[in-house]
């Protein structure tokens, strides 16, 4: 689904990304692990197409990313909403943009309506709404046109335990027939819901493990991790 090559980004004289290379498949929670400004928000905007790199190569399905736009969703860190919309509209006026038909966008609408519990909340202004409830309706949005890779940046923090255990199960339940890429800087929520984790720190793939490696070798990523959040 996606493949990545010696993928490099550098603004100025920093290095954001430092030839990395990885690939995700349909079927699979790939989660990306690193302390902030390790890189992670960075790959997912080099992969989604907003920023162009200076090496290496991606494809989507066999397509480069700005052909490939149709195949992905993307929820940034700060959830982009239009609050003077209800959720209701914002969800249309996202499916149109993206030139769904009137059927499918119907079709679709009531998909995400029903499997994002949002229907509660259709007629209020999304500023109204609770930190949960515009997450879900983030959520929602990137998947209105069905996309096959999913990419969320930090999609549960500032969450409350609740909260971040439904953006969980959503996640685990999406993998079913997606690729889905997960940032995250917690090792604990990286184990919860991924299938295999790649540790990024200042630009450079740190380590890369299965989950199910990640019983084995809990304690050394473990140690890690704490090494790299502290440099």
């Amino acid at each position: 689904m996606l493949q990545v090559r010696n993928l490099t980004k550098k603004f100025g004289s920093i290095t954001a990304v430092n030839k990395i290379s990885f690939e995700a498949k349909v079927g699979e929670v790939v989660g990306f692990l690193g302390p902030n400004g390790a890189g992670k928000t960075t790959t997912m905007r080099l992969v989604t197409g907003f920023l162009t790199p200076n090496e290496g190569k991606i494809t989507i399905s066999g397509l480069p990313p700005r052909e490939a736009h149709h195949l992905v969703g993307y929820l940034p860190e700060d959830n982009p909403l239009y609050y003077q919309f209800t959720p209701l509209e914002y969800l249309r006026f996202i499916g149109e943009m993206n030139r769904l038909s009137q059927t499918r966008l119907e079709k679709r609408l009531d998909y995400v309506i029903r499997n994002f519990n949002i229907g509660q909340v259709l007629s209020q202004t999304i500023e109204t709404l609770s930190r949960g409830f515009r997450q879900r309706v983030g959520l929602a949005a990137t998947l209105i046109h069905d996309p096959k890779l999913v990419l969320m940046d930090e999609p549960t923090n500032g969450l409350d335990p609740n909260q971040q255990l439904e953006i969980r199960k959503i996640i685990k339940k999406l993998a079913k027939d997606k690729a889905v890429i997960l940032s995250t800087h917690f090792l604990a929520e990286a184990k919860s819901v991924c299938d295999r984790v790649i540790i990024i720190h200042h630009g450079n793939i740190a380590a890369e493990e299965k989950l199910t490696n990640l019983k084995q070798k809990r304690q050394s990523l473990v140690k890690l991790f704490s090494k790299l959040t502290k440099e």
